[in-house]
């Protein structure tokens, strides 16, 4: 479900917590936000799941790229990497945009393939 502005509202807070993170959550949960307004605890209780125990943390303002997991261990090392793909590009003048949606989803597709190989598995996942 998408808004007509392209941005996220509280109601479409509300409809997540009750279409994708209550039925997927078990019966006692930590629910990690950053500081945007519209995560504010009172969607969580309007949305509420009777059935489910949900403790609420609040990432402070200002420091949502210092210390959100995804931003620091996800989605840093995945940018890092486009960047030094497309920086690549730009310096062997390539002959390739990767502005065009058809070249940037296969950037992404690389990324993906590399992120995924062994070397970056866990001991335990055999790599």
């Amino acid at each position: 479900m998408a808004s007509k502005s392209g941005k996220l509202t509280k109601e479409h807070f509300k409809t997540w917590l009750k279409e994708v993170f209550y039925p997927n959550v078990g019966s006692r949960s930590v629910l990690l936000l950053n500081s945007w307004s519209g995560h504010c605890p009172e969607a969580v209780q309007e949305a509420d799941s009777k059935d489910k125990e949900i403790h609420l943390l609040k990432i402070p303002k200002g420091t949502t790229g210092k210390i959100q997991p995804l931003d620091v261990f996800g989605f840093r090392i995945w940018k890092n990497f486009v960047r030094h793909f497309s920086d690549s590009v730009i310096l062997l003048n390539g002959d390739l945009n990767l502005h065009m949606r058809n070249n940037a989803i296969k950037l992404h597709s690389l990324t993906h393939n590399q992120l995924s190989s062994p070397r970056y598995w866990d001991d335990d996942r055999g790599g």
